[in-house]
């Protein structure tokens, strides 16, 4: 006998000793839970366990998992559970076949024990049912109450992060992994019942403000915690049911895991794991939060003293937004950050060119169809933050007396001519297709007699 066949022999009898169990008014489940790890181990490989990737395997690893509702047989219960998430991880098609079984009630119920083991299996088969599967995810929420059962655990980690019991275990950690990803793939399931998810807003907050970050900030669980909060519906008084301690945490941790992501991560993976942190950060901004908005614009704005350099020249976490915006390649990033920093300037077009230069704000002012004040781009404009009489190119942001001088070659009168013809045709032709409403310098100092021809008598 070839192994392929011995180990889908072997798998066979494990199925038929089980069933055989079933049949009996007791069994051992200090027995049967060995005889079940070993079948999980042996249908790691579809192919080596076909009696299990069938109706009447995973019915009969169901009616274990969730059908027997005996305490007693914790054990058996769980490795039968976990055999059933492998099959639908590895078999897509078995998610439907388990959704045809009668069983999602039992699930729900092995889902909703409280302690982690159950929690993570649970969860991990919710959401793969949630692709591949005809399950009515909108009457799980309805009749089953399946987002008060979410909203339940994330309440007990809350509480277990808070008395330190928890947030050390690996399987805390995972099964509250496993939760999030379940709670962000009922949204789409949901879109009218979407307020429904907005339950678990404070048990969300309450984790965030004191779970642990790691080095990389934005691994499970808090990579999965910020998706679940951008996409969800806020309550309309967010935050009002947390003390200004718990405020003043939560903005303190949304600064830390930005900081420390965009000081380690490459771009390229900061483009799609850095978005729902920016989307998280505007909706606590739209929050209107006095003391957490006055720390937002004070960290994530430039400073006076970055404007000895233009404007995303410098290291700070200001400086490396800004050199996001603008770096190669990316597309998302740049308009959630541009979005973010609008924000943060109330909205104010003029407010905004002032904060990080029209270099900067030039690209999302254009695309949004935002005007400017006609004259914005072509003067210089004090900065009130740092006294009177202080300079700022309006283009980099950087203080005029700060600017390094222009070392240009001396130009022939002839050169000269050459060059204001150039400027004059192009802001003509930025005029004609509207990339500018600013009216074209030369032609104003030509009207003004301030520019004229040389003859071709003057000497150059």
């Amino acid at each position: 006998m070839t192994k392929l066949g011995g180990l889908s022999a072997h798998a066979q009898v494990e199925l038929d000793a089980l069933a055989a169990e079933l049949k009996k008014d007791q069994f051992d489940d200090d027995v049967l839970a060995p005889k079940l790890a070993n079948l999980k181990s042996i249908a790691r490989t579809p192919r080596d366990a076909p009696a299990v990737y069938c109706n009447a395997g995973i019915n009969l690893l169901a009616e274990v998992a969730f059908g027997l509702g005996n305490d007693a047989r914790r054990k058996s219960s769980l490795e039968a559970a976990r055999t059933i998430a492998n099959a639908l991880l590895l078999e897509e098609k078995m998610r439907q076949v388990f959704a045809g079984l009668p069983y999602i009630d039992g699930l729900l119920d092995f889902y909703s024990r409280s302690d982690s083991d159950h929690e993570f299996v649970g969860a991990r088969i919710l959401f793969l049912l949630t692709y591949g599967s005809q399950i009515d995810f909108v009457s799980l929420i309805r009749s089953q109450g399946l987002v008060n059962r979410v909203g339940a655990h994330l309440k007990r980690h809350a509480a277990s992060i808070d008395d330190g019991s928890s947030s050390k275990h690996a399987i805390t950690q995972m099964a509250l992994t496993e939760t999030l990803k379940l709670l962000y793939n009922l949204a789409p399931k949901c879109s009218e019942e979407l307020y429904v998810l907005s339950t678990t807003f404070d048990a969300l907050v309450d984790i965030l403000c004191r779970i642990d970050v790691p080095s990389r900030p934005l691994d499970p669980p808090i990579g999965q915690l910020l998706n679940v909060l951008a996409i969800i519906d806020w309550p309309d008084q967010p935050l009002s049911e947390h003390s200004i301690e718990d405020k003043k945490l939560l903005t303190a941790q949304l600064i830390l895991i930005l900081d420390q992501s965009s000081a380690t991560l490459k771009p390229a993976l900061l483009e799609t794991m850095l978005v729902p942190l920016i989307t998280v950060l505007r909706k606590v901004y739209e929050a209107n939060i006095s003391t957490i908005n006055e720390e937002l614009r004070n960290t994530l704005l430039p400073r006076n003293e970055e404007r000895d350099k233009p404007l995303g020249k410098s290291e700070t976490l200001a400086g490396r937004l800004l050199q996001l915006q603008t770096s190669a390649g990316l597309t998302i990033l740049p308009e959630a950050i541009s979005g973010l920093l609008f924000d943060l300037s109330d909205r104010n077009a003029t407010q905004f060119v002032h904060n990080i230069g029209y270099g900067h704000a030039a690209g999302y002012l254009m695309t949004h169809q935002i005007p400017v004040p006609q004259d914005l781009i072509t003067r210089t404009t004090s900065d009130a933050t740092a006294g009177e009489g202080i300079q700022i190119n309006p283009i980099t942001g950087q203080r005029l007396d700060a600017e390094e001088p222009v070392n240009m070659p001396t130009m022939t009168e002839e050169e000269k001519e050459r060059e204001a013809q150039k400027m004059f045709v192009l802001f003509e032709r930025l005029k004609a297709n509207g990339v500018m409403k600013v009216e074209n310098p030369l032609r104003t100092a030509q009207q003004s007699g301030r520019f004229e021809e040389l003859s071709d008598s003057e000497p150059d």
